[in-house]
């Protein structure tokens, strides 16, 4: 007579320790995603200290060359904002455009001075501006008492707290 197990069914203590799920890919799947975040952070600190200069030279862009006051007046920091207006920034505008003037800004340099981090940044102003009035051009150094704008760490951007004078 043949025999037959009483369980026929393996229990847990027969088949031995769980199959291994790591392998090794692992590993490879840990850095990998330790790899792509270190990069998207490295990509964000670079986006971020580089941010000073876009926003001046933005601000700049939108007032003289596209006539943009409404860009313009947003790249300002709530202060800033308080002390002037939309109105204020698009009359300004207005009186450069009416007149028939265009200005290049292409001669104009930035360099950032300092920045910390999560406060404040320093962007420096120079080289030459070029504006033409009724086909007349004059480029000239972009001068004044203080040349340095002062830019307040607003999120992951930059808004402007001084512009030059």
């Amino acid at each position: 007579m043949q025999q037959y197990p009483t369980n026929p069914f393996p229990t847990y203590s027969q088949l031995g320790p769980p199959p291994r799920r790591s392998g090794p890919n692992r590993g490879l799947i840990i850095g990998l995603a330790a790899g792509v975040i270190v990069l998207v952070l490295i990509g964000l600190s670079v986006f971020h200290y580089t941010g000073p200069t876009r926003t001046v030279q933005g601000f700049l862009n939108d007032f003289f060359v596209s006539s943009n006051a409404i860009d313009a007046y947003h790249q300002l920091c709530p202060d800033t904002q308080a002390k002037v207006s939309i109105n204020d920034i698009q009359t300004a505008v207005d009186g450069v455009k009416a007149v028939g003037t265009t200005i290049d800004i292409s001669g104009v340099t930035y360099s950032l001075v300092d920045e910390n981090f999560f406060g404040d940044a320093h962007v420096l102003v120079g080289g030459n501006i070029s504006v033409t009035i009724n086909g007349q051009k004059q480029t000239a150094p972009v001068t004044g008492l203080n040349n340095q704008v002062t830019l307040h760490s607003a999120g992951l951007g930059w808004c402007i707290e001084t512009t030059p004078t």
